[in-house]
């Protein structure tokens, strides 16, 4: 087909397209525009909301670094503390143990009864009963010169509420060895009589003395107290 003969179809088409038509094309190009520009606006919201969704993840992303930081710094001073309360308790079950060594020491040296002679402050902290035996537990303090004394048996004695006497037990009493008594130190002595009954609970006079002295220490009325 030549020019003339495609120029004489392209006539007679439009001799087909009514005003109707070409109205109703116009419309639609409109309306493909309006959408157009539509999709277009929508795009750059989506791509602005886009970059702002991309920064606050970015911030996000940063906050979350911070606070795993921040959690890690916590996670070591709870650790830190946790030491620090460990010592504290450590520390708190000594001071308690040291303040009952101490309170017990009070207790074991509170005396019962409290004699002086001569220069020498005897206490006795302890009378103690245990199977057949009673033992006296007495505290020595010097305060004068340096000097060693000895326990006379014969003058150490235990008599009970009904009279009875007690012989001494020679093999566990420390009263009647050499003993030392330096100036401003305890000195223990233990006087231990065996043959006593449980049912024995006071002592109604406990006395003894020492060889190459006049001094007499007495106790009188002692509740003795039997494990």
């Amino acid at each position: 087909m030549n020019r003339t003969q495609c120029f004489a179809v392209l006539s007679f088409s439009l001799l087909f397209i009514t005003p109707q038509l070409f109205a109703q094309t116009t419309q639609d190009c409109k309306q493909v525009k309006t959408e157009l520009t539509q999709i277009t606006k929508d795009y750059q919201q989506a791509k602005t909301e886009f970059v702002q969704l991309k920064q606050d993840f970015a911030q996000i992303t940063k906050d979350y670094q911070q606070v795993k930081t921040d959690f890690s710094l916590l996670k070591q001073d709870f650790a830190k503390l946790m030491q620090e309360y460990q010592q504290v308790k450590t520390e708190l079950s000594l001071l308690k143990e040291e303040n009952e060594y101490l309170r017990k020491s009070l207790k074991i040296n509170q005396p019962i009864q409290l004699k002086n002679m001569n220069g020498v402050e005897y206490k006795l902290i302890k009378a103690e009963g245990s199977g057949q035996s009673v033992t006296f537990t007495v505290i020595a303090t010097n305060s004068g010169a340096n000097k060693t004394v000895q326990g006379d048996g014969l003058k150490i004695t235990l008599t009970d509420i009904n009279g009875n006497k007690y012989d001494l037990d020679y093999n566990v009493t420390t009263a009647i060895g050499r003993n030392e008594l330096n100036t401003n130190v305890p000195t223990k002595l233990t006087c231990t009589f065996k043959s006593v009954l449980s049912e024995v609970k006071i002592a109604k006079l406990f006395k003894f003395a020492f060889y190459n002295s006049s001094d007499l220490i007495e106790f009188k009325d002692i509740m003795i107290e039997w494990k």
